[in-house]
């Protein structure tokens, strides 16, 4: 055909530009950029222009695995795809993007999921941060955008079935290339009858002028769109007919050869081979390193959705098939029977099938099985209601009853992934509850036949021997499926809002978890397996640890009605604990044995078992290899040594106390030490979407938290019990030496106001009991801690207890300590008995106090017990000598 032949490149010259013989070289030459005519493009298209421009850019970063350029890239990709989403969504109506915009996020996140642990190590810093970032960008964007019906997720998992290329612009191009192949076809005729008369003729006048060679040049590009006239072709004839005749005679040829080939190629289509491929699939034969990524695509396509017309190139048909389209008879040395046509026949609906027959349930069974491991073809509610048919179906055949119940409770969990939260409503982990408690009560039926698998002599009870091993699948499944119930009621108490009726119903399901917990591990106790009931131990031991013997005590004052749907165990909550550490310790690994020992602690510590739950830390050694630990492990240390800092204040320990709780309640980040939210400090901080994902995960939930006004005032308070005598006993030192840096700092705030009102909180409280108590006013400062609202909450804080009695003689001591401090200066000596009735003391309490201070070296004085009297030294020491003595 003509089209075939070489062009030239040419232009008609202005008026004003040189003459056609004086230019004729120049205007012929390939190099002029002047022929390209000018394009009216509309905004539509360039928006997808824009969008083909980004998506080449993120294929060339995939190639080199440029996580870094990638992040920005995925960036710009949500924003375009934000701008053009009338241009994408213009026929469907904002439902499902088009393959030629998946198609990239196919790509990337296949660049993702291609990159092994150990190409990971071997990324430099920058790179392996932008891979984390995008990956979870990739995820959050699959998960979450989208019609909630049809997630972006979605939509991706069908195209990755049916990856079919639906570039706009495409489908117009290829029906014009086809219509003007078919004009070129009828004109080729014409021209080349009229190039075999006219060759001597035109060879002659092939450069008579150079207009006529323009003309011929444009009409030779409008050949593809345009229909010819009859003298145009004459004028095209005359320019190039040479090429033209030899073309035509080419293409006369090859039309003989190809008379009989596959009607795909027929039709209008330019045919590359003598087999018939079409010009559009002619990349099949290309080698793979000359392929595009969209032609490499096509090998991972099913041969059930490839177009039609490509089918016979994929795979040609066989001879038996080729018969079969023309109507022959196929060579059978055997007619089929009944029963083996029925087999092969495929039956799309699993309703139908007749679940009496073992070989049905066991194929369908097989294929749910798979479905749940490979997350292909998975329909949860689908499963869900054909493994209810075989349950009734198998209502006798106990072994295939467990398989059921296993795979059922496997597809409700596997639910959960699809949803954007993950997390299951309450009917949903209900449901899978009580399916878990059926399968405990069908192995304990089983209990006897599970350990009878000494005589194995067919394959069907080779297989009921599989389904009842306890080595095997079940035992570990069904203890996989509690500490899945678990992690999902955990996530349940971190989302679902406090103080409200469903957190109130959530609280009521961990009794049934802790009950479930029991009803297992005395069916593994048949089996003797330590590990898998170290498993259930731990899962048990998280839910009871934080609870008291005094809240079983009101448990158990209720009616039996509610008692029933309550958990109270049998023994002691002390013992209960200690047996489920010892079986914990025996079998689990590190993690798991600190953790244990971190909650036993805890468990002592909120039951005033102040000595107990120290000496526990301290012999494991916790302190010194807690910071090598995981941060879960170090939240739970937090915990337990807060707990124990205020079982130590409940005992009256004050100093013991402020030991223990300084490390933890000076850190800015108080909050994120004991996973309780964000401090004020971390939130002037900037922090990455995965580290605010990753701390919520690890959020305490709210019926675990430790009251922090409660925990500020007894640290407050400690401190101010040392803080005080300290500034009297530096009073004129430069360097004053602090002992307390926040209870200071709070000190110097309010000493900074200008007026002071009524107190509204407890730290006012707090303020005004230490200026009281830095005048020796004991009474005064023991008031103002009483009106703190928080230690109402205390029990061991109410009138009459011992707490309240010791706080107020720690009071008079340090006040004493105060006074005998401050009027060293003033008095000589001072008489015994009228310090103890001023401060309220025992003779005994006043001696120690001051013997303290002449030891420490405080105070210059003597103790006369004969006259009981303290004398203070007369020595008149410089003010040069003092100073230089501090």
């Amino acid at each position: 055909s003509e089209e075939e032949a070489p062009q030239v490149a040419s232009k008609a010259p202005t008026k004003g530009g040189p003459k056609a013989g004086a230019g004729k070289k120049f205007y012929n030459s390939d190099d002029s950029e002047s022929d390209t005519e000018r394009v009216v493009v509309s905004g539509a298209d360039k928006k997808i222009d824009g969008l083909k421009e980004l998506f080449q850019k993120m294929n060339n970063h995939i190639k080199i695995g440029d996580f870094n350029s990638l992040q920005t890239d995925f960036d710009d990709y949500q924003a375009e795809l934000n701008r053009c989403i009338g241009v994408i969504f213009a026929k469907d109506k904002l439902t499902t993007l088009p393959g030629w915009v998946l198609k990239p996020l196919m790509d990337l996140e296949d660049c993702i999921n291609d990159v092994t642990p150990a190409e990971k190590k071997k990324m430099n810093k920058l790179n392996s941060q932008a891979f984390n970032k995008v990956r979870q960008k990739v995820k959050k964007f699959l998960t979450e955008e989208g019609d909630e019906e049809n997630r972006y997720g979605d939509q991706l998992l069908k195209y990755r079935e049916n990856p079919v290329d639906d570039e706009p612009g495409k489908k117009k191009a290829s029906k014009k290339v086809k219509i003007a192949e078919s004009e070129e076809d009828s004109d080729d005729s014409d021209d080349s009858d009229d190039s075999s008369d006219d060759s001597d003729s035109s060879s002659d006048d092939s450069d008579s002028s150079s207009e006529d060679s323009d003309e011929s040049t444009k009409k030779e590009k409008k050949k593809k769109a345009v229909k010819k006239d009859s003298s145009s072709s004459e004028d095209d004839s005359s320019s190039e007919d040479s090429s033209s005749s030899s073309s035509s005679s080419s293409d006369d040829e090859d039309d003989a050869a190809d008379s009989d080939s596959d009607a795909s190629a027929s039709d209008g289509e330019e045919v590359v081979d003598k087999g018939g491929l079409p010009a559009k699939y002619a990349f099949l034969k290309f080698p793979y390193e000359k392929k595009t990524p969209e032609q490499r695509r096509w090998k991972w396509v099913l041969f059930e959705h490839l177009p039609e017309d490509m089918k016979p190139f994929i795979r040609p048909p066989t001879t038996k098939e080729k018969k079969r389209e023309q109507g022959a008879k196929p060579s059978t040395t055997k007619k089929a029977t009944a029963e083996e046509v029925a087999e092969t026949l495929e039956i799309v609906d699993d309703h139908e099938l007749d679940f009496s027959k073992l070989d049905n349930v066991q194929n369908v069974l097989t294929k749910y099985r798979s479905q749940q491991v490979n997350r292909r073809n998975f329909d949860s509610k689908t499963q869900m209601e054909v493994l209810l048919l075989i349950q009734k179906a198998q209502a006798a055949n106990k072994p295939y009853l467990v398989e059921v119940s296993l795979l059922m409770i496997g597809a409700l969990f596997n639910s959960s992934k699809s949803t954007a939260s993950g997390i299951f409503t309450r009917v949903q982990w209900l449901k899978s509850s009580k399916l878990i408690d059926e399968l405990v009560a069908q192995l304990v039926e089983l209990g006897s036949a599970i350990k009878m698998h000494n005589e194995v002599t067919t394959e069907k009870e080779e297989f009921q021997r599989f389904q009842l091993s306890s080595l095997s699948q079940i035992l570990p499944a069904i203890i996989t499926f509690v500490e899945k119930l678990d992690q999902q009621l955990l996530k349940a108490f971190q989302t679902v809002q406090a103080h409200t009726l469903d957190y109130m119903h959530r609280l009521r399901d961990e009794c049934l978890l802790l009950k479930q917990c029991d009803s297992l591990t005395a069916f593994l106790g048949k089996f003797e397996d330590k590990e898998k009931l170290a498993r259930i131990a731990m899962i048990k031991l998280e839910h009871i640890y934080y609870k008291s013997d005094a809240l079983y005590e009101k448990t158990k004052t209720l009616k039996a009605e509610e008692q029933a749907k309550l958990y109270v165990p049998a023994e002691p909550s002390a013992k209960l604990i200690n047996d489920l550490v010892t079986l914990i310790l025996e079998t689990s690994p590190l993690k798991l044995k600190l953790k244990a020992i971190m909650l036993q602690s805890y468990h002592l510590a909120i039951h005033k078992k102040y000595f107990e739950a120290k000496d526990l830390i301290m012999k494991t050694r916790l302190s010194s290899i807690i910071a090598k630990q995981k941060i879960p492990n170090q939240i739970l240390y937090n915990r337990a040594i807060v707990q124990i800092g205020l079982a130590a204040f409940r005992l009256g320990l004050f100093d013991e106390c402020n030991s223990l709780l300084v490390d933890v309640c000076q850190s800015p980040k108080l909050k994120e030490s004991l996973a309780q939210g964000v401090s004020n400090y971390s939130k002037q901080l900037e922090k990455s979407l995965e580290d605010e994902i990753e701390e919520k995960k690890r959020y305490v939930p709210p019926h675990l938290h430790i009251n922090l006004e409660i925990l500020d005032c007894v640290y407050m308070i400690t401190s101010m019990m040392q803080e005080i005598p300290n500034l009297s006993q530096n009073r004129f030192t430069i360097h004053k030496k602090v002992i307390n840096r926040n209870f200071r700092k709070l000190i110097e705030q309010y000493d900074l106001k200008g007026i002071q009102f009524v107190a509204q909180n407890s730290r006012d409280y707090i303020v005004f009991a230490a200026r009281n108590l830095h005048l020796s006013q004991w009474q005064e400062a023991f008031d103002h801690i009483s009106q703190i609202k928080v230690f109402s909450k205390i029990d061991e804080f109410k009138p009459g207890q011992p707490l309240r009695q010791a706080l107020k003689d720690r009071l008079k001591e340090v006040a004493l300590k105060i006074y005998l401090i401050e009027s060293q200066d003033q008095y000589e000596s001072y008489s015994l008995p009228q310090l103890e009735k001023q401060f309220d003391l025992s003779s005994t309490a006043v001696q120690k106090e001051a013997s303290q201070l002449i030891l420490q070296g405080t105070i210059s004085a003597s103790v006369d017990p004969k006259a009981k009297t303290l004398v203070y030294s007369r020595e008149q020491k410089h003010e040069m000598q003092s100073l230089s003595e501090r």
